[in-house]
């Protein structure tokens, strides 16, 4: 495994191993989970895009004191990431969606208004939401079970605009707090703005997240990334009807490749080929145990039950020098069951969340106090910052214990009890509780409460001694445009999937009218674009009103908004930020230039990032 690190190790635990956590059971989705969309029955699932964060490994494009664009509003094949993510979601069923922004986010806003201009967009009336207050979470408390009569202030958070897009789904504005401690503050404040219902389950989109498929041959239909969400939530909701329901389903691709051997190939030789090759922080062991062979499917969802970054993983702690070992806790392993460990796997930070964890961030940081609603929570530092790095190895370490377990033994029993009686049974604005009645193959269904948990032998639900599960659904249809070689791949991909479609290429990249797209070289040209004599493309993407010279060679290139090239620039692998001047014969290989800069005629460079006033005109 250490020396090919996308070689999958499987392990099939024969014997029968002694644990207190009760065997599990999983739903099979049904063939509809492969389809476009899923029915959202009365906001039972609601988005939320986090594009608070500048994004700080696309520097400098993102660079703010250089008039940088902030990640979520980057174009991949001339269209923002914000507006694929928000045509994925409303193609896929969503109703609602939130979208995060900080609090300095000027650009996000004017990207909307224009929108409404071109009447994509129709703006709503959000006077009542300003109405409610900065502590706006006060009725989703007490809907939860609290009183908002000693609620606390909520760090500063505001709905700032709502739009409803010509589909129907409606966007939510919030600009969030000056002070942001990782995505579970984001998360919080998010709860304070009270636009989201305490029963919805909510799916958490990162800002830089690019949804792609590729041509669907049923259909002879091409849609980015409806596929990918539609499954996760339709995994999400079949695991609810399950003994041990699912707290959180997240989204793992697939980044394996194999050469013509049929051997993995390492990160390394992916970039040789042209394909995209992760950086070693991004590299997870990730283990994901399947139902027992007998009653499988493909379609079942996988249970994660341990994850752990490959550096961390093969740290040589004691300088010995031997091959480091992977431990795996072995009670999570069960009697006859798959686990497959692998890093090819890559973990998009794309999770769907229970009613009762979206609770959960907001006890464990000390936002509410579910013991005693009418005393503020002790001031203590929160204990959760970020999604991916503590809340996600908390809800697996503790899934097979108790919902109680997860909560904390400082937390009574019963007021978790009523908590999640309340969440379940609590007819929130627009949430429906009826979940489908489906069980796995051969087994009969499980005997449900009118709260929606499982019965036990007393009569009682006693959900919260009860586990739950953290499966996953992989794909290979999302990727994070994080870095500056992910969101060139990125866009090359866009547009190389899009050819697949044909005609329909043009309607898959949502270009915008008199656009031109070169099928033979799999290049776009918006708008307003002017090109020079003998000027040949590769998988480019040129911008708005950009101006070419005569003889350029552009490849493996993105040429952002009013870009000036002179004549006889080569430029490989590059981006080249909005507003930027090249002089002529330039030559480019694998650099960066910042947005407005200006290079200076015959700059030959290599693998630079130009910033540096000394080496610009």
């Amino acid at each position: 495994i250490v020396e090919h690190c996308t070689t999958s190790l499987d392990i099939v635990q024969q014997k029968h191993l002694r644990s207190s956590a009760s065997r599990y059971t999983m739903t099979a989705p049904s063939s509809s989970g492969a389809l476009g969309r899923f029915d959202n029955i009365q906001i039972e699932f609601v988005a939320i895009i986090l594009a608070a964060t500048v994004g700080t490994r696309l520097f400098p494009l993102t660079d703010a004191s250089a008039a940088g664009t902030p990640k979520h509003l980057l174009p991949v094949a001339g269209v923002s990431i914000l507006q694929r993510q928000l045509h994925a979601l409303q193609k896929c069923g969503f109703a609602e969606c939130v979208v995060a922004i900080s609090h300095e986010d000027e650009n996000t806003m004017e990207l909307l208004r224009t929108e409404i201009k071109e009447k994509t967009m129709q703006e709503l009336d959000i006077s009542k939401i300003k109405e409610m207050g900065p502590s706006t979470n006060a009725s989703a408390a007490q809907s939860a079970g609290t009183s908002n009569d000693s609620t606390p202030d909520f760090s500063s958070a505001s709905v700032c605009m709502q739009v409803r897009l010509s589909d129907g789904l409606k966007v939510t504005i919030v600009r969030l707090g000056e002070e942001i401690e990782g995505s579970v503050g984001a998360i919080t404040q998010i709860e304070s703005a009270g636009v989201v219902s305490p029963q919805s389950h909510i799916v958490i989109l990162p800002g830089d997240l690019v949804l792609f498929d590729g041509l669907t041959e049923e259909t002879k239909e091409t849609n980015p990334g409806q596929q990918a969400l539609a499954a996760l939530v339709h995994a999400h909701r079949q695991a609810q009807t399950t003994e041990n329901a699912a707290a959180c389903t997240l989204l793992l691709s697939d980044f394996g490749e194999q050469d013509e051997n049929g051997v993995p190939l390492k990160e390394s030789s992916k970039q040789k080929k042209g394909g995209y090759a992760r950086d070693q922080e991004d590299i997870e062991y990730i283990a994901l145990t399947y139902p027992e062979r007998s009653h499988s499917n493909e379609g079942t969802a996988p249970r994660v039950v341990w994850k752990q970054s490959k550096m961390e993983a093969e740290e040589d702690k004691d300088m010995t020098g031997q091959t480091p070992k992977l431990e795996m806790p072995k009670p999570r392993l069960r009697l006859g069951q798959l686990t497959r460990v692998r890093t090819d796997w890559t973990d998009v930070h794309v999770y769907v969340l229970s009613p009762w964890v979206r609770q959960l961030l907001l006890v464990r940081n000390n936002i509410i106090n579910i013991n005693d609603p009418q005393q503020a929570p002790p001031e203590v530092s929160a204990s959760l910052i970020s999604l991916a790095d503590d809340l996600l190895p908390l809800l697996i370490t503790r899934q097979f214990l108790s919902i109680q377990e997860t909560f904390g033994s400082k937390m009574e029993p019963t007021h978790i009890e009523d908590l999640l009686q309340k969440l379940s049974t609590a007819e929130g604005p627009g949430v429906s509780t009826a979940m489908p009645s489906v069980s796995p193959p051969g087994r009969q269904p499980i005997a449900q409460s009118s709260s929606g948990g499982v019965v036990t032998s007393d009569g009682s639900d006693g959900r919260a001694k009860k586990g739950y599960l953290v499966q996953a659904h992989v794909q290979k249809t999302a990727f994070r445009s994080a870095t500056i070689p992910a969101y060139l791949y990125a866009s090359k991909e866009m547009v190389a999937k899009s050819m697949e479609a044909g005609n329909s290429s043009r309607e898959l990249l949502l270009l915008p009218p008199n656009s031109t797209i070169r099928h033979k070289f799999q290049t776009v040209l918006l708008p307003d674009t002017v090109v020079g004599d003998k000027v040949t493309f590769k998988s480019a993407v040129v911008g708005r009103n950009c101006k070419l010279g005569s003889k350029c060679r552009l490849n493996n290139v993105i040429l952002l908004d009013n870009v000036t090239l002179g004549d006889q620039v080569s430029l490989q692998n590059t981006v080249i930020g909005k507003g930027a001047v090249l002089g002529d014969n330039c030559s480019l290989n694998d650099c960066q230039v910042a947005p407005g800069k200006k290079i200076v005629s015959g700059t030959k460079a290599k693998s630079e990032v130009f910033t540096d006033e000394s080496v610009l005109e």
